[in-house]
């Protein structure tokens, strides 16, 4: 928008190659990782395994053709039809594919709602962090494109 990045919506769809395969790509990917271990190990965890025993379940039904790794949009032009441009285009894309996608109850779930996805899983949980406990709903939300 006005030559700004105002979205993006990364997905990994199975069968597709990947865009990301150099050595320093997965060396940011474990640094990443290895940082955020040192200070939230135990709430990563606990929200990780919510989010792998959902789609456990979930695949036992389903076979998926993919997920959303990641969607963002400038929350300063909420609104304004962006996020759901990117879905259409994802859609447009990867017409009649099954996907797949983690949210919580501290992120704008009601987005996928009303766009069609179904609300396929939740769980419970609570995490540790700064020595706070937070609550929080782990969903898994899919949709056939």
């Amino acid at each position: 928008m006005n030559d700004t990045l105002v979205g993006i919506l990364l997905a990994d769809m199975n069968d597709e190659p990947k865009i990301f395969k150099s050595w320093w790509y997965q060396l940011w990917v474990k640094f990443a990782s290895f940082i955020i271990n040192l200070g939230y190990k135990d709430a990563s965890n606990i929200y990780k395994n919510a989010n792998d025993e959902m789609l456990d379940n979930f695949k036992k039904e389903i076979t998926p053709d993919g997920e959303i790794n990641f969607f963002a949009v400038d929350p300063n032009i909420k609104g304004k039809g962006t996020g759901t441009l990117l879905l259409n285009e994802l859609a447009r894309q990867e017409k009649d594919k099954h996907i797949y996608l983690f949210t919580d109850s501290g992120s704008t779930y009601q987005f996928y709602l009303h766009r069609g996805f179904a609300k396929e899983a939740e769980r419970d949980i609570e995490m540790e962090i700064d020595k706070k406990t937070v609550p929080l709903i782990c969903y898994l939300f899919s949709k056939k494109l």
